[in-house]
């Protein structure tokens, strides 16, 4: 019997440390990811990236040796045999498509109605849709023309009327006209979810609304964005829980934290892992 105990006390051992082995190894692979948001790229040769994807639509290396000025690209305006979205299902309907190395619009009976000519282009959104000429990336409207000239180094689409961009280094929020809704940039920005923006200044994170203005100011070490109205948030080495209003809802005391799913995240507590709602209870321990 004590043979057994032991043998038994071995296993769960082994078994505790290869759960503490694959929470160190997600925890290092989501830090990077996030840290490392903004420099991924796309290429030329693959898909677009999808207008509600949580990426940035990145610089990559244009097409032509010698791309567009951004003067002679914005001067560009629609040719006329393009049609209205009125007549094809509205533009949220249609599809990117690729001929040779350029991107255009199709409705969804196969019907081209951009031509392609964008070395990259994103679906629409709000009646916009993300699009690069040579190295700059701005948005078109419908008719396939330019709504926001292409003067910037990153876009994302939009949610809504807002979009997030990046030009000379710093990300701001424009509208759909591409005038900018508040005078505060940031050193990165990302698309959240509940209609928030998350923020880097300074290395630090927050999050700010659609319109620029602060949800949660810049102070946090590390956030992974909000699941079911809560995020994530590092903050004095302590993991807790943000609510999408800007009120820290679960305080920072514990070693890990896991997004929320279905009302329950783990949270990890010294060396044990347990399972909290949304309000912070404590629900049960997590078993291996």
């Amino acid at each position: 019997m004590v043979v057994n105990d032991s043998a038994s006390e071995s296993k769960s051992s082994v078994r505790f440390w290869v759960i503490i082995l694959i929470i160190g190894a997600t925890a290092l692979y989501l830090r990077h990811r996030i840290k490392n948001h903004h420099s991924l790229t796309t290429s030329a040769n693959v898909a677009p990236v999808a207008s509600d994807d949580a990426s940035p639509v990145a610089l990559s290396t244009p097409i032509s040796a010698n791309p567009p000025a951004a003067a002679a690209v914005n001067a560009q305006v629609a040719p006329p045999e393009l049609n209205k979205a009125a007549d094809a299902g509205g533009s949220e309907t249609w599809q990117v498509f690729q001929a040779g190395s350029l991107w255009g619009y199709k409705d969804r009976d196969g019907k081209v109605i951009i031509e392609p000519r964008f070395q990259e282009a994103v679906a629409f959104a709000s009646g916009r849709a993300v699009v690069r000429f040579g190295d700059k990336y701005g948005f078109i409207d419908e008719t396939g023309g330019l709504a926001v000239p292409a003067d910037y180094d990153y876009a994302f689409g939009f949610r809504g009327n807002n979009a997030i961009v990046a030009k000379d280094g710093q990300y701001m929020i424009i509208d759909l006209n591409g005038q900018q809704v508040s005078s505060k940039t940031f050193d990165v920005a990302w698309p959240s979810e509940d209609g928030l923006v998350m923020i880097q200044v300074d290395g630090k994170y927050g999050f700010v609304n659609a319109s620029g203005e602060e949800v949660y100011p810049p102070v946090l070490e590390e956030t992974f964005g909000f699941q079911e109205g809560r995020a994530v948030v590092k903050l004095n080495g302590k993991y807790g829980y943000l609510s999408n209003t800007g009120s820290m809802v679960i305080s920072p005391e514990y070693e890990y934290a896991w997004p929320f799913k279905n009302g329950e995240a783990l949270v990890r507590q010294g060396d044990k892992i347990i399972v909290i709602d949304l309000n912070g209870r404590f629900v049960r321990n997590h078993s291996s």
